[in-house]
């Protein structure tokens, strides 16, 4: 029986330099799965490309799942850190602006970023990850707290259940899209139905 590819960094970056150095493969390994073949996702290019030797990398990443989940953890915080903001900066808003709001800054950042987000996704779920934990816990986290500073508006009374409702359909539909149905999201009629949905399962109407 095979063993599961390790899928964990080698070791974590200590010192600036080190910083540096892992910065600077993770962003090349995310500029040729945004802009170039599938099978340039190697080792040597990815090192080509950040300007470092392979030794130098695998010092850090054992393989190219290794890496693939490090790039997926790196975009996945980014947009987080976004939404997180953009919340913040319309915390004063009814919870249905906010909603509303945020599903059109996700799709910026997934429409900003497409090939990258569609070979993460499809790698990702090839390796038999349906979610990053840690990204999935995040995003729950972030949607709770809006759910909570909310909670005289929305019909759910269970901010983490809710949360946890909402990440995994939103996620699930992007996810089917990307793989299945990219026009949905190029379109903008997923976005236009996601965002009917949400609303409708929050949003008390009169």
């Amino acid at each position: 029986m095979s063993k599961d590819p390790d899928i964990k960094p080698r070791k974590s970056p200590r010192q600036r330099r080190s910083q540096i150095t892992v910065d600077a493969i993770l962003e090349a390994a995310a500029r040729i799965l945004q802009g170039e073949p599938r099978e340039n996702f190697t080792t040597n290019r990815i090192a080509e490309v950040a300007g470092v030797s392979v030794g130098s990398l695998y010092q850090y990443f054992p393989n190219k799942q290794a890496l693939l989940i490090a790039v997926a953890q790196r975009w996945g915080r980014s947009s987080i850190d976004k939404l997180r903001q953009a919340s913040d900066l319309l915390a004063a808003f009814p919870a249905e602006q906010i909603i509303e709001q945020l599903v059109d800054r996700l799709f910026a950042e997934i429409n900003a970023s497409s090939q990258l987000y569609r070979e993460l996704v499809r790698e990702v779920l090839a390796m038999g990850l349906t979610f990053l934990p840690e990204i999935r816990k995040a995003m729950i986290a972030m949607v709770a707290d809006v759910l909570r500073r909310h909670a005289d508006e929305i019909i759910p009374d269970d901010p983490e259940t809710a949360a946890f409702t909402l990440v995994v359909i939103t996620a699930t539909l992007i996810q089917s899209a990307v793989l299945y149905e990219q026009d949905l999201i190029e379109s903008g009629r997923l976005q236009v139905q996601l965002t009917a949905l949400l609303k409708r399962y929050l949003v008390a109407t009169p």
